[in-house]
Order: structure tokens, then C-alpha cells, then sequence
């Protein structure tokens, strides 16, 4: 696993962790209560299992950290509004699987650590302990995944339109969606091919597909963006913030440089 900062040797001095879980299967909350009711440092305070009744409740508790179970509705769009109401507490996905652009749409949205389902109890409370300390939790492969994969910055506008070719719309459906003329649609999607280094429309619905997917591969709407200077009036589309694609080659990096910088 990655960890960012290292874990104290004692555990003398350290103050309670007061853990909040996000989970809808009752047993798997009732199963990490136990669990943690014999560690001296970590304890879990609260449980949520609605959430619609997630993010008012962490506004109230405002809990040192949040293990946040990816259940089919949790988005990354989920991640921010949690940041919105608890900025200070710290977010760990708790997942079954994890692609490279969702981890990596996860950390640039604030979580802090993600963690398998299936890790040891010993790694469950090294990642909460670490977390708590304002570390950073990657398990072993993922680092290094997030190596291979080149994070390229969009502009508002351009993450919307890339959101809005993964969910299958047409260049006019787009520019309509967007209140664009089709002609300007056209000149962002040439600027995004040279961007991002892909061949066609095709190319960029598919990269946009892999970022705006969950861990179970369902397509996530509503995502955050901010609007940039040359993006005045945002249209209510989804948003990407950024993209993931493989990393170009060293013969590729000089040409495709300049444009990511842009």
C-alpha cells in the first residue's frame, strides 16, 4: 500500500478516531462495530445506511473521518457534496473493485484513501489510522496503476461535452444541450482530439465512459466542474474536471505536451 505518512509506533498520546460509516447492509455495519470495539484509538461513532440523509448528517456530527461503502449510488458527484458539508473530515472508499479513473476522479475530489473490501482487519485499521493523520491509503497495484495514466485538465465546457458524448449524444444533441452553435461544438471536440491524443468522437465517448463510470462500470451523472473565464454562463450538464487516459510515449510527450499544459 502507499502511505503518505508514516504510522506512529505507539499508540500513547493519540487521540480517538471517531469514525463515520456509510454502508446500506446493516450486518457489514454491525460486523465493523465489533471489529473496532477492540481497537483503543478507533471508535465507530455513527452509522448512515440513507443517502439522502448522509450529508445533513455529516453537517451536524462533522466526524474526524468517513468510510464511505461505494454502493450502485454513490458517484463522484457524492464525494464533493460530502467535502461541501464536512470539509474536514477526511474520506475513505470502501470498494469491491476500483478502475484507475474512478480512484483517480476520487483522490482529485478529496478522498484520502481507498480500500478494499476484502483487505485484512490489520490493513482496515492502518488505513483509518493513517487517514486520521492526514496520510494517504493506496493499496499495493494501484499506485502504481495511477503511474501508467496521464491526468489532463479540461475546461469547464470540455468536460461537459465529453459527458455528454459518453451518454450518446450527437454533436447538435450537444450543442443544443449546451446552448452552443453545432460549428463551435465542432471546434472544441478538434482542440479535445489534440488534447487528449485521440483519433476521433469515438475515441473520446469511449475515454469519457471509463472516467465517468463507477466501480461496476455504471455511468455517473452530475459530476462537478468549475467554470473558467472562457466558460461564462455553466449549462446543466454533467461535468468532468479532468480526464484519464494511458499515458502517451516518449516520442508522443513532446507534441502532446503542449496541449495538455494549454
Amino acid at each position: 500500500m502507499l502511505v503518505t505518512k508514516s504510522v506512529c509506533s505507539t499508540m500513547d498520546g493519540l487521540a480517538m478516531i471517531d469514525t463515520f460509516l456509510y454502508t446500506d447492509e446493516p450486518a457489514m455495519a454491525a460486523g465493523l462495530r465489533e471489529l473496532l470495539s477492540g481497537a483503543p484509538d478507533v471508535r465507530l461513532g455513527h452509522h448512515c445506511d440513507n443517502l439522502g440523509a448522509l450529508k445533513a448528517t455529516l453537517g451536524k456530527i462533522q466526524p474526524d473521518l468517513l468510510l464511505l461503502d461505494v454502493t450502485p449510488e454513490v458517484t463522484v458527484r457524492t464525494i464533493y457534496e460530502v467535502r461541501e458539508c464536512a470539509p474536514e473530515c477526511r474520506i475513505v472508499l470502501w470498494v469491491r473493485t476500483v478502475t484507475k479513473e474512478l480512484a483517480f476522479q476520487a483522490i482529485e475530489h478529496g478522498v484520502r484513501g481507498i480500500l478494499r473490501k476484502n483487505a485484512t482487519v490489520d490493513n482496515l485499521l492502518k488505513c483509518l489510522r493513517v487517514v486520521a493523520q492526514d496520510g494517504m491509503w493506496l493499496e499495493d497495484g494501484l499506485a502504481p496503476a495511477l503511474h501508467d495514466v496521464a491526468a489532463i485538465k479540461l475546461s469547464f465546457r470540455e468536460g461537459q461535452l465529453v459527458s455528454l458524448l459518453a451518454c450518446g449524444m450527437k454533436n447538435k444533441e450537444a450543442a443544443t444541450a449546451l446552448g452552443l452553435s453545432e460549428g463551435t461544438v465542432k471546434v472544441y471536440l478538434a482542440k479535445l482530439f489534440k488534447k487528449l491524443g485521440v483519433k476521433d468522437r469515438f475515441e473520446l465517448a469511449i475515454h469519457g465512459l471509463r472516467n465517468l463510470a463507477d466501480a461496476e462500470g455504471r455511468l455517473q451523472t452530475g459530476l462537478h466542474g468549475e467554470a473558467g473565464e472562457e466558460d461564462a454562463a455553466p449549462a446543466p450538464a454533467p461535468c468532468l474536471r479532468s480526464m484519464v487516459v494511458p499515458r502517451p510515449s516518449s516520442s508522443e510527450f513532446a507534441v502532446n505536451h503542449r496541449y495538455n499544459a494549454a
